[in-house]
């Protein structure tokens, strides 16, 4: 197997406006501006593929997914393909509008099934698996009966290629008291068990975390919108704000996360 390099950022938030939420937040710093900041100076000729897993743009509206894609579009290069997955932040129609170019008749009722943003995509030895774990209707935070039968498919169809499973939401992380888990029935964590998935890529939580999901490793990534620090069960907005990069190298997984902001100094070099 071959060596593959993933960008991996999560929780953008993007708004061309965004009103009076940053003032509410505390925030000192227009979040559009670090990611433009970020896209400008990264080196993406290091990467093969970059994900972005989920609340790309925050409850905002089809224009606001357009300049969102404008503005990766423009500083990623069109050889990098880049793939989304969807969050609770996101509103599914806008997405569908705005980067999609879809659009269904107002008032048109859609069962979920239809607007679940679940897909594969395979490259070289390694098949990568979204799916879509948030019911905007019910305001859950799931991977249905369907979609863990839909998933088990998608790795009996991989054949010999490795799994990589990504999601907005991850599973069982234990960082407040009382947050809410995902929902996840007995079969469909039997079948994230399979030896085929070497790692779940999540976001939401805004920080770094690792976690065991019985015998498969979970990895969060940071956002590059804000921070979420939990002390003395409080969650606190704060400035830490980065990313992950993932390397593959056959069935080795390397998660490395780095920050964009508080600012870096680098010292001398290791000999």
């Amino acid at each position: 197997m071959s060596k593959f390099r993933i960008l991996h950022l999560s929780d953008t938030h993007f708004r061309q406006k965004y009103g009076k939420q940053l003032e509410k937040m505390g925030i000192d710093y227009f979040p559009p501006h670090v990611l433009e900041t970020f896209l400008k100076t990264m080196q993406f000729q290091d990467f093969d593929m970059v994900v972005i897993t989920g609340d790309l743009v925050h409850e905002g509206k089809s224009k606001d997914y357009q300049a969102f894609q404008q503005l990766i579009n423009q500083y990623i290069p069109k050889s990098i393909p880049i793939y989304f997955a969807l969050g609770n932040h996101d509103r599914r129609k806008s997405f569908y509008k705005g980067m999609k170019n879809l659009e269904t008749p107002r008032n048109q009722e859609i069962p979920r099934e239809e607007w679940q943003y679940d897909y594969v995509i395979d490259v070289e030895d390694y098949r990568f698996i979204f799916i879509d774990n948030f019911d905007p209707e019910t305001r859950v935070a799931l991977i249905s009966d369907n979609q863990g039968d839909w998933l088990k498919l998608q790795l009996e169809r991989a054949e010999q290629k490795k799994a990589l499973l990504f999601m907005h939401h991850p599973l069982d992380v234990l960082i407040q008291k009382g947050l809410p888990h995902t929902l996840v029935g007995d079969d469909t964590r039997d079948v994230l068990q399979d030896d085929k998935l070497l790692g779940i890529f999540a976001g939401h939580v805004h920080m770094n975390r690792s976690t065991m999901i019985g015998k498969t490793p979970q990895w969060t990534a940071p956002s590059i919108y804000c921070g979420f620090h939990p002390i003395d069960q409080k969650m606190y907005y704060t400035n830490h704000l980065g990313f992950n990069v993932i390397t593959l190298d056959g069935e080795q997984v390397d998660v490395f996360s780095d920050i964009i902001t508080p600012t870096k100094k680098y010292y001398r070099p290791i000999k």
